[in-house]
């Protein structure tokens, strides 16, 4: 990180620290901002006054001077937080909106960290880190909606060096002066802008946006390197034979509501922003207001120079308004529905060019005038064709020389000066290497000619010739428009998409040759051609009529649905005939008799058009996933790919593509007739809904109201994380080794302390607060009966989590020796009851925090008991064969992740690992050593053993327990008092720190508690309780005892826990 340049640019700008190559905040603003985080209850900041103080003690932890702020800052802030705003959201502000905002700050570094981890892939050859863009550098910088809403958390807390800015031409970037405003010169319009960003950070505090935001500084040269051509002149302007495009006039509406998809012009001060954090409240500084995401830029951008102009793509709008000026007021909500790009950017694109500020008569000038034409011209031009590349080469890119439409570059070649311009800009290509090609064509921007959307620029308080101002911005748009008005400009357009896509494809591994895509795509009902995923032309045109609502598809019946559904997967060429035969009738029985009318509407209304919608991107969001996945951790493949029996590996998806498979398997359009002879789980929702048909329960429909709530959310607010899924094995045989894996003697030689064991004689496992690792009781099919009619313990764990069903694509059964373990699936909803009474309860806001990763820090390990054992589970092969089972499921093997790539790559435990789980937990018996032999040979013929990430970069120092209950015990027919001894030993074994045990009630576990402290009081080990269990199964096979395990173990303890 240290040797950045783009980071090294912008870092004196920041408040955070670094040191080997981590950025970090100091540990008092750590402290500070994890108080503020809990809430006023632990950091005391329950009111304006208060919050200012705690920013004070944050800047000086920082060695920032709060004197340097306004003087009126504290009042302004007292004055918002006590004063204007009422009671109820004053107490919510610091209930929620200032604790959300601490963790997102908590957040920065780890943000800005994977920032720059990604900044070089956005556009290959194009940097685009955060850094200084400064003047006459020409450049871009992509930042997610994420990381710009914790850089104006910061701004809030005016923790942003201040002193340095000044020197650099940067706008002011703390929120000081805007607070500082509304005390020394109050009116309802300021309060208005400041309402409008409370208003934005209470949207993204409730939902955090996973869209992305380009910046970019547009120079329109002031001379060509080697060149006596200037840049454009008088001449170069009255010589123009270039037809005016269309003026299209609107004497009401707003810039911003055009629906034209234009480019929108920012009236802008050449310091970016204006007055937007100060007393500033007319065009610029309300657009900066309404879509605060603008804010952002004024951190690294400074002022403007004559010949430029920034473009801003992507901004989200959050707030409504009335008014201009005094007269401006805050007006509530806005829901932008832009589309977004390739890049995830909002098609809304911004340019900021700012006038000459008071010309009076000098704008009558010949030289007023060209300075103005000029600058409206830099910012018309489609300048993203040359995004600066600093790597000279071969591998520079330059614009394609048969483009007749490249914005400036070929528009009036038949006139002697454009000539000229002309050889002098392929001069300037060639000099000074900053142009690259058009990412914003197929895969970014619609196709269509894109105008600009302007007004009165520089009229207002900067004095401007109204007149005058509409013919010059003419005038630039004309210069930049197409040669044809038949459509040339579309058809090069399209041509610089293929060639970005071509030139991205032969600088990146194609698709078709990941082993990964090609071990998954069988199961998937995408198609690929030239690198591209794709669905089928029906297909595209059934859900794009879909996502348009019921008056295009006219979808508006369960029934109807089921029709749409057999023809997708017609045009897919996979037969209906292989989806259960009842299906239909449950689609039908749940959106047209179940589900109230209304409720119904939404359905069709909303939810199935904005799942179409997410399904239409199911192959760029494929892309992107691959592109990413051997970047997640170093050395590690963490793509999408069929993880098949005995092959360790882990799964990295983002919540977005996981909403978008399950998306898919409620439209039923996963192939089917291949999954059986993988031994696959059924991914489709055929059978969830058949079964609702074929034995209706309130507790199958239940089930469906948790799956349908899951859609709602993610469909209201897509979330942002991300979900590991590892296949975990404990190995049969060491390869080159005669050692097994653990037997008999190595746990009865085994002197492990146990662990310590806290038992819960009501309460469940999900809402345990130990943050330690929560068993599944799992069949050998990931899911078990979640999509048919299954509804105990592990059907209910993926009805209120329902990412964990994503899994089942891709991991087929498992073995004896191997757990599934599945870190980060948000919940999202309540329940009560259990099999027959489960009863779907409503929303569940699930407030874990997250690791580096962005994995909510809930740990699910999935380890399936023998079924219906009988008096088998007392033989020794059985009680071994659950104990590895369960040891296979506690043992740390995040450290085993498969690594795939051998040679000087390959990385392996550190030697010095003194508890590693398996590998070094008991060198002190023989068989443990044998072991370790074992496990190192191991290491170096499979090479699949690889580094821990789960360190200090992703959950939390504290060791973690295991969580756990009545494991195989209710329809598999387990043995509760040895199933709960058995998940002891494996937790000790691991080095787990403790055991929850919730007993749900159970009468046989009544003396669970008494038991495990009196075994705790006399030192027993792990080899000790293995061998009395291994006596009293010999007893119980022999029916030389009746008796409970307990009762057996401690006769005192009752007289009448006898086996039944």
């Amino acid at each position: 990180m240290e040797s950045r340049d783009d980071l090294n640019s912008i870092l004196p700008y920041l408040p955070l620290l670094i040191r080997s190559s981590s950025l970090y905040w100091p540990p008092r603003v750590v402290e500070a901002l994890k108080a503020m985080s809990e809430g006023p209850s632990h950091s005391r900041v329950d009111s304006g006054e208060v919050l200012w103080q705690a920013i004070s003690d944050m800047r000086q932890s920082l060695s920032l001077s709060a004197r340097l702020l306004s003087p009126s800052a504290p009042q302004g802030y007292a004055l918002l937080f006590d004063e204007l705003i009422h009671g109820r959201e004053s107490k919510r502000w610091f209930d929620e909106i200032i604790p959300a905002l601490a963790r997102l700050l908590l957040q920065l570094p780890s943000l800005l960290e994977m920032h720059f981890q990604k900044a070089d892939d956005v556009v290959s050859g194009v940097k685009t880190g955060l850094r200084l863009l400064a003047p006459q550098q020409a450049g871009v910088v992509f930042l997610s909606q994420e990381l710009i809403g914790a850089l104006l958390a910061c701004g809030f807390f005016c923790l942003f060096p201040v002193s340095n800015r000044g020197a650099k031409d940067l706008s002011v970037i703390n929120f000081d002066n805007l607070f500082a405003s509304l005390y020394e010169s109050y009116s309802e319009s300021h309060e208005s802008k400041i309402r409008c960003i409370m208003h934005y950070f209470e949207r993204v505090c409730s939902c955090m946006p996973t869209g992305t935001v380009s910046f970019e500084r547009k120079i329109l040269p002031a001379e060509y390197p080697n060149s006596s051509t200037t840049a454009p002149d008088a001449d170069f302007w009255s010589k123009s034979d270039i037809s005016l495009c269309a003026f299209k006039v609107h004497s009401s509406g707003l810039i911003e509501d055009q629906s034209d998809n234009a480019l929108e012009v920012d009236f802008a001060n050449k310091y970016l922003g204006g007055g937007s954090l100060n007393r500033g409240c007319v065009q610029e500084e309300i657009r900066f207001m309404i879509n605060p995401e603008l804010i952002a830029g004024m951190l690294f951008l400074p002022r403007m120079d004559d010949n430029e102009a920034i473009e801003i793509v992507g901004a989200e709008r959050f707030s409504c308004y009335t008014g201009y000026a005094s007269s401006f007021r805050f007006a509530g909500d806005y829901i932008d529905k832009k589309t977004v790009d390739a890049f995830k950017r909002r098609r809304t694109r911004i340019v900021a060019i700012d006038a000459l500020c008071a010309p009076k008569m000098r704008h009558f000038k010949d030289i007023c005038l060209l300075r103005e034409i000029n600058k409206a011209l830099c910012g018309f031009l489609i300048q993203r064709k040359s995004w600066q590349h600093q790597n000279k080469g071969d591998n520079e890119i330059q614009l394609a020389s048969n483009d007749e439409d490249s914005g400036l570059l070929h528009t009036e070649t038949s006139t002697s000066h454009g000539a000229a311009l002309d050889d002098a800009e392929t001069n300037r290509q060639k000099q000074a290497s900053n142009f690259v090609r058009d990412v914003e064509g197929s895969d970014c921007m619609d196709h269509e000619a894109v105008g600009v959307a302007t007004g009165n620029w520089g009229c207002g308080v900067f004095g401007g010739d109204p007149e005058l101002k509409a013919m010059i911005q003419w005038l630039a748009a004309s210069r930049t428009s197409s040669f044809s008005p038949s459509g040339g400009r579309n058809l090069s357009q399209k041509r610089f998409a293929y060639s970005f896509q071509d030139q991205a494809r032969s600088e990146n591994p194609k698709m078709e040759s990941r082993d990964d895509l090609n071990s998954i795509l069988p199961y998937l009902p995408l198609l690929i051609r030239s690198s591209s995923l794709y669905w089928p032309p029906r297909v595209v045109e059934a859900l794009k009529a879909m996502s348009e609502g019921p008056s295009h598809s006219r979808v508006d019946s369960g029934e109807v649905l089921w029709q749409a559904i057999s023809d997708m997967r017609q045009s897919l060429s996979l037969s209906a005939r292989l989806l259960s035969p009842s299906a239909p009738q449950g689609y039908a029985l749940l959106f047209d008799e179940l589900i109230h009318g209304r409720e119904s509407k939404r359905w069709f209304d909303e939810i199935i058009p904005a799942l179409a919608r997410l399904l239409l991107q199911l192959p760029s969001l494929l892309e992107m996933h691959f592109q990413k996945a051997d970047d997640v951790v170093s050395g590690v493949k963490t793509g999408l790919r069929l993880l098949a029996p005995q092959q360790a590996g882990v799964v990295f998806l983002s919540q977005e593509l996981i909403g978008a498979l399950l998306a898919c398997g409620f439209f039923c359009l996963f192939p089917v007739s291949n999954r059986g002879a993988k031994d696959l789980s059924v991914i489709n929702f055929d059978n969830l809904f058949a079964s609702l048909y074929e034995s209706y329960s309130e507790s199958h429909e239940s089930k469906i109201r948790c799956i349908m709530h899951y859609f709602e959310r993610v469909c209201s607010c897509m979330p942002t994380g991300t979900v590991s899924f590892e296949r975990k094995i404990l190995p049969a045989e060491y390869p080159n080794s005669s050692t097994t894996a653990p037997d008999a003697d190595f746990w009865s030689k085994s002197d492990i302390s146990l662990c310590a064991f806290k038992v819960h004689s009501s309460g469940l496992i999900e809402d345990q607060s130990d943050n330690a690792l929560e068993v599944d009781f799992a069949n050998k099919y990931l899911g078990g009966g979640s999509l048919n009619r299954g509804c105990v313990q592990e059907e209910i764990r993926f009805m209120i989590n329902p990412e964990l069903i994503a899994g089942m694509l891709f991991l087929p059964r498992m073995d004896d020796n191997e757990a599934i373990e599945i870190v980060g699936a948000e919940r999202f909803s309540c329940y009560t009851g259990y099999a027959s009474s489960f009863r779907f309860a409503g929303d569940y806001i699930d407030k874990k925090t997250v690791d580096a990763f962005k994995r909510r820090r809930t740990r699910i390990v999935a380890i399936d008991a023998l079924c219906a054992p009988k008096m088998r589970h007392f033989k020794d092969i059985c009680l071994l064969r659950e104990i590895n089972k369960a040891l296979c499921g506690f043992l740390i093997q995040r450290k085993s992740w498969q690594h795939q790539n051998k040679g000087d790559n390959e990385i392996q435990l550190a030697s010095n690992d003194e508890d590693s789980g398996l590998l070094h937990t008991e060198t002190s018996t023989s068989h443990g050593a044998a072991l370790d032999d074992a496990e190192t040979n191991r290491q170096k013929q499979a090479s699949n053993f690889v580094r821990d990430v789960e360190g200090s970069d992703c959950m939390d120092h504290e060791a973690v327990g295991v969580a756990t209950g009545n494991w195989g015990c209710g329809v598999f027919g387990g043995d509760p008092e040895l199933k709960a001894m058995i998940q002891w030993l494996a937790a000790s074994r691991a080095r787990r720190p403790f055991i929850s045990y919730y007993t749900f009630g159970a009468q046989a576990l009544e003396n669970l508690d008494q038991v495990t402290k009196w075994i705790l009081s006399h030192d027993w080990t792990v080899g000790d309780l293995w061998n009395m269990m291994l006596e009293y199964s010999a007893q119980r096979l022999y029916k030389q005892t009746h008796l409970g395990f307990f009762s057996w173990l401690l006769p005192s303890l009752c007289s009448n826990n006898e086996a039944i």
